[in-house]
């Protein structure tokens, strides 16, 4: 079978892609994913996404050892299921800050001003709660704020107001910093992946095909050219897959580089030093990666919080309150608040 377009990951970006490009009834389009379907029930359910790590819709990654942290590794969540990590993260609906996409502009990236990115946001963007030119109403990812925010949350935006930290009413709109409640990836008390968004629904094309369990080792190039890719079926056979236009690389922040280095694309000097032939010289695939870098802060608290969610009794009321009834605490991201904040006031962005 020969494909126009292979789309290797389907996570947020091969979500919205598969569903993009199969709207041409013409081509012929593959989605490919190394994890399973998104059948496992804690992923649909806000309240339990923090049951996901470590699991096997997770990648379950390990950093290398890190010298301002004592040397130690860190664990990196990443999703492996369809959906991707908008299957297994927090839901928090974020943008980047304006100035980080202005600044790619600048470096020569047409197209990617804050200014002609926006139009996208609002396209893919159905916001029940804010209406401003910053939000859409009309696309297929819905988003929300919480509907029973805890006590807690709205006290920590109050906190940050005493001690001088504005309060922000759309951290997705004209201004980043601040405090605030979060917005979030959730309908109708469910998470709103991109795999529910935008796969789901087209499902049934006929001229889309999506392969799960599949883990794809190399673009094969030939000629300077990608003409399709070779997979480990979940049989471990090695499967040969054409492709007559595009071969798309999704597969996310740490397996995108890894597949291009596979297929020889990527620093000279890396893939000689482990016998891959190079076809193309790009010395920056494979460096360069950011991460945020978080820890948790405890306290003792003289009232029920969301841990009290722990106690057995009161997991299982919350259990058939959401199942039953779509309402309750395990319809809430367990983050609910959040603020973006200069560490030096010099800056211009959070």
């Amino acid at each position: 079978m020969t494909y126009d377009y292979i789309i290797i990951g389907a996570g947020s970006a091969g979500c919205v892609l598969a569903n993009r490009l199969s709207e041409d009834t013409s081509k012929k389009v593959l989605l490919i994913e190394a994890g399973d379907r998104d059948t496992k029930m804690e992923i649909h359910i806000p309240g339990a996404y923090t049951k996901l790590n470590r699991t096997a819709v997770d990648w379950q990654f390990w950093s290398e050892p890190q010298k301002n942290v004592d040397n130690r590794r860190l664990y990196i969540p990443r999703g492996k299921t369809l959906g991707g990590s908008s299957s297994t993260n927090a839901m928090a609906y974020v943008r980047g800050n304006k100035a980080d996409f202005d600044e790619w502009a600048a470096l020569g990236n047409t197209g990617w001003s804050f200014e002609e990115v926006l139009p996208y946001f609002k396209k893919s963007e159905n916001n029940a709660d804010i209406f401003s030119e910053y939000h859409g109403q009309d696309g297929p990812l819905s988003v929300t704020y919480s509907q029973q925010p805890s006590p807690f949350a709205t006290a920590f935006v109050d906190a940050c107001e005493q001690i001088g930290i504005e309060k922000n009413g759309d951290y997705n709109g004209a201004v980043q910093e601040g405090a605030h409640l979060l917005q979030f990836t959730i309908k109708n008390n469910k998470r709103h992946s991109t795999a529910a968004a935008f796969l789901n629904p087209v499902l049934k094309r006929s001229n889309l095909t999506v392969k799960t369990k599949m883990l794809v080792k190399r673009v094969i190039i030939e000629n300077g050219m990608a003409v399709g890719i070779e997979a480990l079926t979940i049989y471990s056979n090695s499967e040969r897959i054409n492709c007559s236009g595009e071969v798309i690389v999704a597969a996310g922040a740490i397996q995108s580089p890894q597949i291009l280095m596979l297929s020889g694309i990527g620093d000279p000097t890396e893939l000689k030093r482990v016998g891959i032939d190079v076809l193309m010289a790009l010395p920056g695939v494979g460096k360069n990666l950011q991460d945020h870098f978080w820890s948790g802060v405890s306290a003792t608290a003289n009232t029920e919080t969301g841990n009290s969610l722990l106690k057995k009794w009161n997991m299982t009321k919350a259990v058939i309150q959401h199942l039953l009834f779509k309402k309750g605490p395990l319809g809430n991201s367990p983050l609910e608040a959040n603020a973006f904040l200069k560490s030096d006031p010099l800056l211009n962005r959070p």
